[in-house]
């Protein structure tokens, strides 16, 4: 049989335990051990509901922080992830208004649709949109806004044969393969950068995509900087 060797007082000498002893001296000292639940409230019961409810706050503060840690430390080279892309959007946003009763007419859209911008060489796309702009100042909806009305049928007039499928995807494909050129400066390779930005302005990438692109584009001496 195991024994173990246990000292009850310091000017006594050790007293020789079998396991079975040691295991009903531990028994004992749980049973005179103060529950935790009933100390410093005379073994109220709501004291101990309200220990047990601050202990779950506690933990469901420290399981939401992982949370938020773990969502907030993405690597930039997730969001180019396929699932991530948006979708075409327009460039375009009306204003907010406060009316829902106005209804643009069918012949409003229909003149707007007669003096479409075709994107030949001869035309003029100024022209085109002061063209556009004198045919809204002759109408209004129901107290709306013009430049509202303006957003709801400028894609109708203009962007819908400028920005055609080839030329959104060739110009998506600008961004996307931005490179800094040999000899150029950091400051004029983010300047071309924007302007390429500026020619779509509806190329849908997201803020944490376009600085990604332009990381991988510029010099490497520059990415370590």
């Amino acid at each position: 049989m195991i024994t173990r060797s246990r000292r009850s007082n310091r000017n006594e000498e050790l007293l020789i335990l079998s396991n079975a002893e040691l295991a009903r001296v531990e028994r004992a000292n749980r049973q005179r051990r103060p529950n935790p639940a009933d100390m410093g409230d005379n073994g109220n019961p709501e004291h101990g509901c309200s220990v047990a409810a601050a202990s779950a706050a506690d933990r469901a503060d420290a399981e939401g922080s992982t949370r938020s840690r773990t969502a907030t430390s993405s690597a930039i080279g997730d969001k180019d992830n396929p699932h991530t892309f948006y979708q075409n959007r327009s460039a375009i946003v009306p204003p907010n208004v406060q009316r829902q009763d106005f209804e643009i007419k069918p012949g409003m859209i229909a003149l707007v649709k007669d003096h479409i911008f075709h994107g030949l060489p001869a035309e003029i796309p100024a022209d085109h949109i002061q063209n556009f702009e004198e045919i809204c100042s002759t109408t209004g909806s129901n107290g709306v806004p013009a430049d509202f009305l303006k957003c709801k049928l400028f894609p109708a007039a203009f962007l819908d044969h400028f920005y055609t499928k080839s030329k959104n995807a060739a110009l998506r494909t600008k961004i996307a393969s931005f490179q800094q050129y040999d000899g150029e400066a950091f400051c004029e390779a983010w300047e071309r950068y924007k302007e390429c930005r500026r020619e779509c302005p509806h190329h849908g990438y997201s803020d944490e995509q376009i600085l990604s692109i332009f990381y991988d584009g510029v010099n490497w001496d520059y990415r370590m900087l």
